[in-house]
């Protein structure tokens, strides 16, 4: 089993070279892009960081100013924070009148089976087991 582990490892580690030899950068030499000389630098790089920055750069986004007590913690608070949108209103909505009851049904649901369990199979109540454990008939 010693020798097995061993095995296991030492591939573990040739998979692991392996990986970061074919992840390593490959050297190449640097190609000069032609700039005609007449085209401002600025110019140039403006589509570029244009594209990178992406939707961030639409003009009717307009962020959300921050409004007191709302989506923020609130003193000895027991329930969501108050929501600040609309989609987080109906988030709040769907975990306080569908997913809550529904978990206190299920979990009540359980305890029931649980306690029926415990009374209808004690000990006091069946003196004498049954002899359901290494019957050939039933298995």
């Amino acid at each position: 089993m010693k020798h097995l582990k061993s095995l296991v490892f030492a591939a573990a580690l040739a998979v692991g070279a392996i990986g970061t030899a074919s992840a390593a950068p490959v050297a190449t030499a640097p190609t000069a892009t032609a700039v005609p000389a007449a085209t401002p630098a600025a110019v140039v790089a403006a589509p570029v960081a244009a594209e990178a920055a992406g939707p961030a750069l639409d003009a009717s986004y307009v962020p959300m100013k921050p409004t007191a007590g709302i989506g923020m913690p609130v003193q000895g608070g027991m329930d969501f924070q108050p929501q600040a949108t609309e989609l987080g209103q109906e988030a709040k909505w769907l975990n306080n009148a569908i997913l809550l009851p529904l978990i206190t049904v299920i979990a009540l649901f359980v305890l029931g089976l649980l306690l029926w369990v415990i009374v209808r199979y004690r000990a006091a109540a069946n003196p004498v087991a049954s002899k359901t454990s290494h019957n050939t008939l039933i298995e």
